[in-house]
């Protein structure tokens, strides 16, 4: 990301940190995000469904998330901005409401996420045929994530266009495995031949449709963004 200029965020279930024997170098790899001019985001304690989860566990767990990150980042004076919801699952009606004046409360900001390609669904395989040795699979398996990449791309371009009549800065959501790890500066590289360049988070944001008054609570978390507006 630094090499590309690509500002992001790291969204983290700090589940994740406390493994046995590896605790300090998770927690390691954090500064060395931080330090790196990179940002990190809450994504809850656990990464739970809101829509299969009680709502104390839940809110519960959204605190639970952030005693390791809040502090790493409050050390080098930058607040714990940006909350992402696992699965992007944002409940409904009185719920949607009441998780998003927790979060308001707690001083954190929604992280929308318009563009989603579903990495995850090649990483497995990838790894299992890199683990194998097979080369020319695991390439495949880029092939079929880059395609997958420009279908994503093209509805939610269009749905930007049908919706406000522009295309919105889109916000984009890719995760952690070894597929990116390899392969993110050719994915980079992908998006900036539709003619994209990249902007924080919060400069994205500043666009109005992000901003438009009246939005259903719930509507910035989840996937449905665009029938929102």
């Amino acid at each position: 990301f630094v090499a590309e200029q690509v500002p992001a965020i790291m969204f983290i279930n700090e589940r994740q940190l406390h493994i046995d024997d590896q605790r300090d170098a998770r927690i390691a790899a954090l500064h060395r995000w931080l330090e790196a001019g990179l940002e990190l985001g809450n994504h809850t304690y656990s990464h739970p469904n809101l829509e299969q989860t009680e709502l104390p566990r839940y809110l519960d767990d959204i605190v639970k998330g952030e005693v390791v990150t809040r502090p790493l980042l409050e050390s080098r004076r930058k607040k714990l901005v940006w909350f992402r919801y696992p699965f992007l699952a944002t409940g409904r009606g009185d719920t949607a409401k009441t998780v998003e004046d927790f979060l308001a409360l707690h001083g954190y900001r929604i992280a929308p996420v318009s563009v989603d390609y579903a990495d995850y669904r090649f990483a497995g395989v990838y790894s299992r045929h890199l683990a194998a040795g097979d080369t020319t699979k695991a390439d495949e398996q880029f092939a079929a994530m880059s395609q997958a990449l420009d279908v994503a791309f093209t509805r939610a371009e269009a749905r930007s266009v049908e919706v406000l009549g522009y295309e919105l800065p889109q916000t984009l959501l890719i995760h952690c495995n070894e597929l990116n790890a390899r392969t993110l500066r050719l994915t980079l590289q992908r998006i900036r031949a539709r003619g994209y360049t990249f902007v924080s988070l919060d400069a994205a944001m500043e666009d109005p449709a992000y901003r438009t008054p009246g939005l259903r609570p719930g509507a910035l978390g989840g996937g449905g963004f665009f029938n929102s507006v």
